[in-house]
């Protein structure tokens, strides 16, 4: 296994090294009532499902799903079903080894889709394309706490940082090594105005970006945690998902509990104040 996982950390968009929407792929089914999906009989308290095929249609079994409250994995016939909890807002599946990145057109990662009927049972698909051997020599790019709170730092984040990230990727993409990127957390510095030109900073790049939120990714004016964290869910998705590259299992999550203008407190076994991305082997 020669898995490399290198860090970024940005500082006000300075650059330092250390060590260490369109919807999902997926697309919503009739509004119908159905009962059954591929062969699979759906349970009667079942109010999200789907099918996880390849793009061949052949079934994919053993897919972990979750709507960010609960996970199911795909059955032998390719089909998921639970019964949705009431504040989930996305259904989405954790990547397995053997399959690619699903990206939108900007080269964004696409592993979910937004729940739209939430007072009916609701069908989301997903169509996964096989990759020729799973990538056990993969490179993980983690580009920690941009925290851009001007225009002047996001320039200095697209024409400093950004063309660093790329020269790096595009060495390691020359010796035939498959890259990928994730946030660390803190995208912008409670500065929500700022979101969609961070989204574009790291639109239609040499790797696709996962992005995970920190304590300064939360609405100040927002109580609620959730409504805290709506924007970076309308820019990027789910806040805690998964996904499998070789034999490394990398886990993101929102480990903040924000209880309004900047009080918060650690919500995860990592007791940290910061967003977190971890990686274990599986």
């Amino acid at each position: 296994m020669k898995t490399k996982i290198m860090l970024l950390c940005c500082m006000a968009a300075t650059l330092m090294l250390a060590c260490s929407n369109d919807k999902s792929g997926g697309h919503d089914g009739d509004e119908g009532v159905e009962t059954e999906v591929n062969g699979t009989q759906l349970d009667g308290n079942t109010t999200l499902y789907g099918l996880v095929t390849d793009t061949s249609g052949n079934p994919i079994p053993g897919v972990v799903v979750s709507d960010g409250y609960g996970c199911v994995t795909t059955d032998a016939n390719g089909v998921y079903q639970m019964e949705r909890y009431k504040k989930a807002r996305f259904v989405h599946y954790s990547t397995p080894a053997g399959y690619a990145i699903n990206t939108s057109a900007d080269n964004y990662p696409l592993f979910y889709s937004e729940i739209v009927h939430k007072n009916i049972a609701d069908r989301h698909d997903f169509v996964l394309t096989p990759l020729p051997a799973p990538e056990s020599d993969f490179t993980l790019v983690c580009i920690a706490d941009p925290q851009c709170a001007t225009t002047a730092e996001i320039s200095r984040y697209v024409n400093e940082t950004i063309p660093d990230v790329e020269a790096t990727v595009d060495a390691y993409k020359a010796k035939g090594t498959p890259v990928y990127g994730i946030t660390l957390g803190d995208i912008v510095f409670d500065t929500p105005d700022l979101w969609s030109n961070m989204k574009e900073s790291m639109a239609n790049r040499n790797l696709p970006v996962f992005q995970t939120i920190g304590n300064h990714d939360h609405l100040q004016t927002e109580t609620s945690d959730d409504n805290a964290a709506a924007n970076f869910e309308t820019q990027f998705g789910p806040r805690n998902y998964s996904f499998n590259r070789g034999d490394v299992h990398i886990v993101s999550m929102d480990n903040v509990l924000y209880e309004g203008k900047k009080k918060y407190k650690g919500g995860s076994p990592t007791g940290s104040s910061n967003g977190c991305a971890r990686t274990c082997r599986t």
